[in-house]
């Protein structure tokens, strides 16, 4: 009777680990997709501004 007993508290334990194991996979994934994303957008902005393309018509000009 105390075996069993062990046994259930001790499958309750493992059940427990492994709950914790698998949502510390996923913050940490979901961590990582966020800080890629920033990454991603910083990327972005940074190549945005150094290839801005203007479109003119033939009789306008822009001078900088």
């Amino acid at each position: 009777m105390i075996g069993r007993m062990l046994g259930i508290l001790f499958f309750i334990f493992i059940g427990y680990i492994i709950f914790k194991i698998l949502k510390l996979i996923f913050k940490a994934g979901q961590a990582t997709n966020e800080f890629n994303h920033r990454v991603n957008e910083m990327n972005k902005s940074k190549f945005s501004k150094k290839d801005k393309v203007i479109e003119l018509d033939k009789n306008q000009y822009k001078v900088e």
